[in-house]
């Protein structure tokens, strides 16, 4: 007879055999020495199990049956990183768009809802999310995504190419003047956009690290 367990399950049957000895073909695990008790753990979708009967005579009988195997297929969008105090949609994607899967994520914080197929997260900090999909045969299967949340903590000047009081007669401009900026924080901060404004300051690096002062305006 054949029957289905969840990836992941084994199955245990016990043979109504009154004598002889039963061998098995596929991966099982006998747990009797006449073979009649019996534990499957397929790894397949489908597996053909076959069970040889020998009877203290001699005599032999095969029979054969299938155990098909329930998967929960998804996957996740890959790790985010976001600013602070942003948000962010943690999708799951299915192989089959007609799937009745529930969904149960851990932690739940910072989530707008902790059983949807896409909750919006705005995490404080670097946080990992779990999600566990559910089909309605009672198979599980779960994934994980971090969120990364960068912050920029500070932003300096910590170079000046000449003194930091600078004073520039009329008659000598056009001068030249540059600053370095730099930036630090935490999270993964691999590009950092500078943007430099004063009220009397022209620069023609304007949004980049080293700005460069031309004259004044």
């Amino acid at each position: 007879m054949d029957t289905a367990i969840c990836l992941g399950d084994t199955l245990t049957m016990n043979l109504p055999v009154s004598s002889g000895t039963v061998s098995w073909t596929q991966p099982s695990k006998t747990l009797n020495e006449s073979g009649t008790l019996v534990q499957f753990f397929p790894t397949a979708a489908a597996t053909t199990y076959i069970a040889t009967l020998t009877s203290p005579y001699g005599c032999v009988n095969r029979d054969t049956f299938v155990l098909n195997t329930l998967t929960v297929d998804f996957s996740l969008i890959s790790d985010h990183s976001i600013c602070a105090g942003s948000s962010t949609n943690l999708t799951v994607i299915t192989d089959d768009p007609s799937s009745t899967y529930t969904y149960a994520w851990s932690p739940s914080t910072d989530l707008d809802l902790s059983d949807s197929a896409n909750p919006v997260a705005t995490p404080k900090e670097t946080m990992t999310y779990r999600v566990t999909a559910t089909s309605d045969k009672g198979c599980k299967n779960s994934a994980e995504v971090t969120v990364t949340v960068v912050t920029v903590d500070t932003l300096k000047i910590n170079s000046v190419s000449l003194p930091e009081i600078v004073v520039l007669c009329e008659n000598a401009l056009p001068a030249t003047i540059s600053f370095q900026g730099s930036a630090t924080g935490t999270g993964s901060i691999t590009d950092i956009d500078y943007l430099w404004t004063s009220c009397c300051l022209e620069f023609a690096e304007a949004e980049s690290a080293r700005a460069v002062f031309l004259h004044r305006i």
